[in-house]
């Protein structure tokens, strides 16, 4: 939402983070969680932007579609690289 809210990268963040779902899955979703029919689940997320335009402006992508632990997984090595790339910038500065 912040990406769609600057309509793009917004100018305070170091690192953009997103977090993207197949459109059917994420209907899926919004049927089981809100209570939403396909259509009005349909009409909410053309409202949004696609995964394809976050993804433009994104440094890591993590998807959700497997199981959590799967995504879990994909957070920790993100947040490893994210790391290592502090580290090393903050060594390589001194």
């Amino acid at each position: 939402m912040i990406l769609e809210a600057y309509n793009g990268r917004p100018p305070f963040a170091d690192a953009v983070w997103v977090a993207c779902v197949k459109p059917e899955n994420a209907i899926i979703r919004m049927q089981e969680r809100n209570q939403l029919t396909v259509e009005h689940a349909q009409k909410r997320l053309a409202s949004q932007w696609t995964n394809e335009q976050r993804i433009a402006y994104a440094d890591e992508v993590i998807w959700t579609d497997g199981p959590i632990e799967t995504t879990r997984t994909y957070i920790r090595a993100a947040w490893d690289r994210l790391f290592a790339t502090t580290t090393s910038s903050s060594s390589s500065s001194s």
